[in-house]
């Protein structure tokens, strides 16, 4: 029987990248980075009742690299050899060109290519059943490809073996395709070890949060001195100056007072937000990694994130703002810091006053932040993805601080009232959230809602940066990434 050469009916081929991509996340089951191990591939297609060492076979075809690993790229490359030599045999056995195979043209391809050799009619029968899935008589070449995809060798004496003689079928399975029992196991693997991730993540968002907050001390200690202590009509100095002004008032430690509570703050603050948003994402996906969130669910994850986040930290938040703003001496250490504050204001309420005015800003803050920053993760990704290179880690702190400075450009103004709020606490006069607003709007005019914006944008481009590639650069570390 002669090879086809003419043109094929044979339509919708080639597995595209998503779908590829999905196989791969579905076998990466502990989320190793970036490539699979044979143990992962044993673990993905043992669920098809493959013979261990058939698993090996079908491994040594993946490593392309022949380095003990499977990169995506390698997956990639797999698919299009397979797919294609899965072609030419659907081609020889497809004697009229239609695009089919029935029956009668199995029985006479294997007559024609081993006419010394006897199959029975029960044995092809076998076969075409488990490729026939949508049981309409004939296989199709995009069945033929979901349960050939693995097979260790393309001719139709090796198919016949497993797929009809053998008692040890290569797919013993029903009602879905190999494909199909791969991806879909997924599922259950990610919520056996999702605690794991969680405290990953949790882990990797507070590192993150503490070195980022450490090397920008000076700028929101100078941002908050700008948000307090210049009202009316005054105006801060530059940021140059402001630093100066600092060191020679307080000294070089000066640059660094309150850093001890904001890092309290911070690492928990950038924990919770990282993980709850991590969770969320994963919740709202209905626990299948291959799911892509819609802009509005990202939203949502981030405003929800950062709401549960700023309350368990916001009374450190008041705490970092009084040792930042407050005159040197005022507090000697955390406990008199709150001991004192107690004493003159209330046991709970002080803790709290601003949390109306963050809660307004944090909502869409965190949203908008979090959103932007997948949407330019998963854009620079599948960039670099069809290059088959790693993201470099200078471009997650790119994204990171894009996000943020858009995100708190919006919101800043509220970030403006926070502070005065929790430092009314020291005067005596008590303006409420509206109370603020208005003096400010009056008093100091639209630019007044700005003052400290420029350390603040400064720290937030640098501290977001850092923050968001050391978080990348954690969940690497932990075995927490994906390509």
């Amino acid at each position: 029987m002669p090879n086809k050469q003419g043109h094929s009916h044979i339509k919708h081929i080639d597995l595209n990248d998503e779908e590829i991509e999905k196989i791969f996340n579905a076998l990466n089951l502990d989320l190793s980075t970036q490539t699979l191990s044979e143990h992962e591939v044993f673990v993905g297609l043992s669920k098809l009742n493959i013979p261990n060492e058939t698993i090996k076979r079908i491994f040594k075809k993946l490593d392309i690299k022949k380095d003990g690993k499977i990169s995506l790229g390698e997956l990639k490359q797999y698919v299009k050899i397979q797919e294609h030599q899965l072609k030419d045999l659907f081609l020889k056995i497809d004697t009229n060109n239609n695009g089919i195979i029935t029956r009668s043209e199995m029985i006479n391809s294997l007559k024609e290519y081993y006419p010394n050799k006897h199959f029975s009619e029960s044995a092809v029968d076998n076969l075409m059943n488990r490729l026939d899935v949508n049981n309409d008589g004939v296989v199709d070449f995009c069945e033929w490809r979901e349960f050939l995809l693995f097979l260790p060798e393309v001719n139709l004496g090796y198919l016949m073996e497993w797929g009809g003689e053998t008692s040890a079928l290569l797919f013993n399975i029903q009602d879905a395709s190999p494909i199909q029992m791969i991806t879909e196991n997924a599922k259950g693997e990610y919520k056996t070890s999702s605690l794991n991730k969680w405290l990953k993540n949790f882990l990797a968002g507070g590192v993150a949060g503490a070195i980022s907050r450490t090397l920008t001390a000076p700028l929101e200690r100078l941002k908050i001195l700008y948000q307090v202590n210049y009202k009316g009509a005054s105006n801060p100095p530059n940021i140059i100056n402001g630093l100066k002004e600092v060191i020679e008032k307080d000294g070089v430690r000066g640059l660094f007072r309150g850093n001890f509570v904001n890092c309290c703050k911070a690492t928990p603050d950038t924990s919770i937000k990282f993980a709850v948003f991590e969770l969320f994402k994963q919740m709202l996906r209905g626990g299948d990694e291959s799911v892509t969130l819609q802009s509005y669910q990202l939203f949502l994850a981030g405003a929800g994130s950062g709401l549960i986040s700023g309350f368990c930290v916001f009374p450190l938040d008041v705490l970092k703002t009084r040792f930042s703003a407050a005159p040197t001496g005022t507090y000697s250490s955390i406990i008199d810091a709150i001991r004192k504050i107690q004493k003159a204001e209330g046991r709970i309420k002080p803790f709290f006053n601003g949390f109306q005015a963050t809660l307004i800003a944090a909502l869409p803050n965190s949203g908008i932040n979090l959103m932007t920053y997948e949407f330019l993760k998963k854009t620079v990704n599948s960039y670099f993805s069809k290059k088959n290179k790693e993201v470099p880690m200078t471009l997650f702190m790119v994204m990171g601080a894009v996000s943020a400075v858009l995100a708190s450009s919006i919101m800043y103004p509220f970030q403006l009232v926070t502070s005065r709020i929790i430092m009314q606490g020291m005067s005596e006069k008590r303006l409420g959230m509206m109370g603020i607003i208005n003096d400010v709007k009056h008093n100091e005019g639209f630019g007044g809602f700005y003052k400290g914006f420029k350390p603040a944008m400064s720290k937030i481009l640098l501290g977001n940066g850092i923050a968001y590639g050391s978080y990348e650069v954690c969940r690497k570390y932990f075995g927490l990434t994906k390509k």
